[in-house]
């Protein structure tokens, strides 16, 4: 057989190993429609609880709105996959700007409220995620067993970028508190 031929095949089984591996997130999650819309920072473990996608996923929070006196914020999210390829998750409100900002500096925002809008769906998540992979020349996901850091000796999603992580300092500064 032809070596490129072997090649494609396994890519494309690497791929559909993917796409299976995120419905099994998914359903664990309590997902049985996948047409559902689905709250942002349910998805923030991804690349934990599927260590094989700790290099290729990131999901990230960006602040769009913060109105100090309401005492309240609006957050966008956004999943990276491949480090550029980006898809738009949602954007959820919360209340409590000092709660926030500690979970923000924790790496980890809790549903509290669950207040979103433009959200998107498991089924448009999974079919991002595997094309991009299956696209993309470093796509291919190692599925054999390795020896991973603890989630808690692994930096967060978000942190590497230093967005997240100076959020809550700057949502404080422009505040004027």
């Amino acid at each position: 057989m032809d070596h490129r031929f072997i090649d494609k095949f396994r890519h494309a089984l690497n791929t559909d190993v993917s796409r299976r591996l995120l419905i099994k997130y998914f359903v664990s999650k309590g997902f049985d429609n996948f047409d559902r819309l689905l709250y942002p920072p349910f998805i923030q473990d991804l690349p934990e609880v599927i260590p094989e996608f700790a290099d290729k996923l990131e999901v990230i929070p960006y602040c769009m709105n913060i109105d100090p006196m309401a005492d309240s914020a609006l957050l966008g999210w956004n999943l990276f996959v491949m480090g550029t390829h980006r898809q738009y998750l949602g954007e959820t409100y919360h209340t409590g700007l000092s709660q926030l900002a500690m979970q923000l500096q924790q790496g980890q925002v809790l549903a509290e409220n669950q207040l979103a809008t433009r959200q998107t769906t498991p089924k448009r998540i999974v079919h991002f995620i595997t094309n991009t992979l299956s696209k993309h020349r470093g796509g291919y996901v190692n599925l054999a067993p390795k020896t991973l850091p603890l989630p808690s000796q692994r930096q967060q999603s978000y942190r590497p970028r230093g967005g997240a992580a100076n959020m809550a300092s700057t949502m404080w500064n422009r505040s004027g508190y």
